[in-house]
């Protein structure tokens, strides 16, 4: 759980860099990339897509294993 937290916390602290990402994507339909540019901006919005599933996985299992009955 606490790599979520530590995730969680690096998608808050670079909240710019992921509202950057989704309006790079918007750039490239209005066509004003060129196709380094526009491969930098899918990149980009890949990552943060990985970086906040995996997010989203480590809180699921981590929460359900914190919360699960130990046996002793």
């Amino acid at each position: 759980m606490s790599i979520a937290l530590l995730l969680t916390l690096g998608a808050i602290g670079l909240l710019a860099n992921i509202v950057k990402a989704f309006v790079g994507v918007y750039f490239i339909f209005s066509g004003n990339l060129d196709s380094y540019a526009q491969g930098e901006a899918i990149g980009r919005l890949l990552y943060w897509i990985a970086h906040i599933a995996i997010t989203y996985v480590f809180w699921t299992n981590g929460l359900r294993l914190w919360n699960s009955k130990k046996k002793v």
